[in-house]
């Protein structure tokens, strides 16, 4: 007769299936992300225009140098000089394997993995296994981390480095505290939201079991080197190329900001109301646990891992706030603070012995991660492909005209860049007082845009020439603006003809 198997024996079985189970799916749909890189962004997810326009803008400095030697286009939309750090790697991803939207978007997944690795590697410094596993499940299934950390966008680098700072700051000592200061640096010149991050380094660095003295030591160390890169940064960088970067600081950040507290305070209620994007149940579970822990206190309300995962998500939080402007996209930096919060809570109900409350929580997470995982699978078995047919077309069209060196204007110009290696400038992320100078410099062939083009700008290109529809595409389904991409050719006047009143 066979002997019945003992309690802990069979708990102990299942939770090693349950780990094996849980890794099978993260390698799973870590691999799904490479499937069908060129296809639509899934519909539904985002609600703003950066499906359209935030690929190609950050990406432009790498696509002229691959295309013509040159990183900057004088008097155009230049946003590398703020932000170099991410056009540098997909300069190299572009020389390694070629110009391409597939290829762009490569990049973005391979950091997003490497982000995987480095969130594992926090989790595994201060909590279990559990905690662990459940991060990687929330970042590697969520459907919205999924369907973003597939396009070619900042907030995965920037979310990288922030990572691999709080990976130094943790290692302590003088190595440790410069490699989180050149981690912090290099986040910040991915994307200036990596400023979120200055407090949850410096609470590691604090955290630390060492005297008080040292600690205030490092991390003064931490602020003085961060400075000292910031002010390397301008003299080497911007201060060559200032206009660049007023520009895009001022259409980009200043012009965005929030003014006064009480504007500050609706907008920081706006941002965590629309945190729901990112999951509308992990997001407000993750939030309401961390709530109830700070309320009722005990062993994990003192975990580090706890407080990292807090003050990561209000900082985030609070810098949202200071703009008026929050797409879904930006929420994907919340994939891993969220993550780890739950694991934390799953694995300290575990380990207190209310097991019930542990399963039904865990229970819960598997659910919400189900129904996003079968929408990241129904997605890809249905993939469509507008917006790279769209492009192919359009570059068919260019080289039928057999201009010269064809140039293409437009508010996604440098989207388009990405798949047809034209030359590209941008008309509404720089002063619209420069487009007649800039019309004049570059004498664009093309024009592009949603649906009908704007008056002012209809005025600006009709004095520089005649303004010609060619094609029209209905991409993503038009769900910006409810209209089709539309494409113009562009013949400047001659000389002659500009001169008549």
């Amino acid at each position: 007769m066979a002997a019945t198997p003992h309690p802990a024996h069979r708990f102990l079985t299942m939770k090693a299936a349950g780990v094996t189970l849980a890794a099978l799916v993260i390698i799973l749909f870590a691999g799904l992300r490479f499937v069908h890189l060129e296809a639509d962004f899934p519909p539904g997810v985002s609600g703003s225009g950066d499906l359209y326009t935030d690929e190609g803008a950050y990406s432009s400095a790498a696509v002229r140098w691959v295309t013509t030697g040159q990183w900057r286009l004088e008097g155009d939309f230049n946003p590398a000089v703020n932000l170099p750090v991410y056009p540098l790697i997909q300069a190299v991803t572009f020389k390694a394997l070629g110009l391409s939207l597939g290829h762009a978007r490569l990049t973005s997944v391979i950091l997003y993995l490497l982000l995987m690795a480095a969130v594992w590697a926090l989790a595994r410094r201060w909590a279990g296994p559990v905690t662990a596993l459940i991060a990687l499940l929330v970042m590697a299934v969520n459907f919205n981390a999924f369907a973003f950390s597939r396009l070619a966008l900042l907030e995965v680098p920037m979310t990288l480095f922030v990572v691999l700072g709080l990976l130094a700051a943790a290692r302590g000592g003088a190595t440790g505290t410069v490699l989180a200061a050149a981690a912090f640096l290099l986040a910040l010149l991915t994307k200036t939201a990596a400023g979120f991050a200055l407090p949850v380094i410096l609470l590691v660095l604090l955290w630390r079991p060492e005297p008080l003295t040292r600690r205030l030591a490092q991390a003064g160390l931490f602020c003085a080197l961060t400075g000292l890169g910031l002010l390397a940064y301008y003299f080497v960088l911007v201060r060559g190329h200032l206009p660049d970067y007023q520009t895009y600081f001022m259409t980009n950040v200043l012009l965005r900001t929030q003014g006064g507290l009480w504007d500050l305070g609706r907008a920081l209620v706006r941002i965590i109301w629309y945190g729901r994007q990112f999951d509308p149940v992990l997001y407000p579970l993750a939030l309401l646990g961390a709530a109830g822990v700070l309320v009722v206190g005990g062993k994990l309300r003192r975990h580090p891992l706890f407080w990292i995962s807090v003050v990561w998500i209000a900082a985030y939080l609070a810098t949202l706030a200071t703009q008026n402007y929050a797409p879904a996209r930006f929420y994907l930096v919340l994939a891993a603070p969220v993550g780890l919060l739950l694991g934390l809570m799953i694995e300290h109900l575990a380990r207190s012995g209310r097991r019930g409350a542990a399963g039904l929580l865990a229970g819960v997470v598997i659910l919400a991660l189900a129904v996003s995982g079968g929408r990241a699978v129904d997605y890809l078995r249905h993939p469509q492909y507008s917006w790279a047919s769209m492009m192919r077309e359009l570059h068919g069209l260019v080289r039928q005209d057999g201009r010269e060196n064809p140039v293409i204007l437009g508010h996604f110009a440098n989207s388009l860049s990405l798949g047809t290696g034209l030359l590209s400038l941008n008309d509404h992320y720089t002063w619209k007082s420069s487009l007649p100078a800039r019309l004049e410099r570059y004498r664009p062939d093309y024009y592009v845009t949603l649906g009908g083009i704007e008056a002012p700008i209809r005025s600006v290109l009709e004095r520089y020439g005649t303004v010609e529809p060619v094609r029209t595409w209905d991409v993503f389904h038009n769900y910006y603006t409810g209209e089709p991409v539309a494409l113009y050719r562009l013949t400047r006047k001659s000389p002659l003809e500009a001169s008549r009143p």
